[in-house]
């Protein structure tokens, strides 16, 4: 099940579930440093009321998926930390989100995997298109994000600026091509979510 919501119809136990679940993830595995940390959830500056965020729960009703959008017409995580990786033109556009925060539970494996990494695709694309807007920027290392780039099997993704160093790493920011609603029922019928009742919550 795909979860979209915003702070005004967000439920207590949805966003501690997002948020420990990036806990878990950035701060207990890959001990990111500067990150602020209440308890068992992870958050940051940038979970406010303009963010949209996506969770995906296993049948069980664990959460084993996420992610954050953030409209590029007010300050979003990367122009405001990393500009420089933006190149000479910051985007600034309500058809373009900061997809930020994504989270695939690293305890699952092979197809389990591989579909909560689907819905939490499926769920950002819809929630996109919802809002008017078609294109997301992500912000990682260059090992991760760099597989996208060129790749004719799937939504390509487009380098905004150079690769630069942090933390010792390969950065990247990308942008995704326009999606479309084309693009979004054929990822849903590819991975066989197109039935009624995939997206419990979907906020405009």
């Amino acid at each position: 099940m795909i979860e979209i919501f915003t702070f005004k119809t967000i439920s207590a136990a949805s966003f501690h579930d997002q948020a420990r679940l990036r806990k878990d993830v950035f701060i207990d595995q890959y001990h990111w440093q500067g990150v602020s940390q209440h308890e068992d959830m992870e958050f940051d500056q940038f979970d406010n009321p303009r963010a949209h965020y996506i969770l995906v729960r296993d049948r069980y009703g664990k959460a084993r998926g996420c992610c954050r959008l953030l409209p590029t017409t007010t300050p979003y995580m990367l122009d405001t930390l990393w500009p420089e990786f933006l190149g000479n033109k910051i985007p600034r556009s309500p058809k373009i989100y900061e997809n930020s925060r994504y989270v695939v539970d690293p305890r699952l494996t092979g197809s389990d995997w591989k579909e909560v990494h689907a819905l939490v695709s499926i769920g950002y694309m819809e929630c996109l298109l919802n809002m008017g807007a078609d294109q997301a920027i992500y912000f990682g290392q260059l090992s991760i994000l760099g597989k996208g780039l060129g790749n004719k099997r799937s939504l390509n993704f487009i380098p905004l600026g150079d690769v630069l160093q942090l933390d010792g790493e390969d950065h990247i920011a990308i942008i995704t091509e326009p999606i479309t609603q084309d693009y979004l029922q054929f990822a849903k019928r590819v991975h066989g979510e197109s039935e009624p009742g995939i997206i419990e919550r979907l906020v405009a």
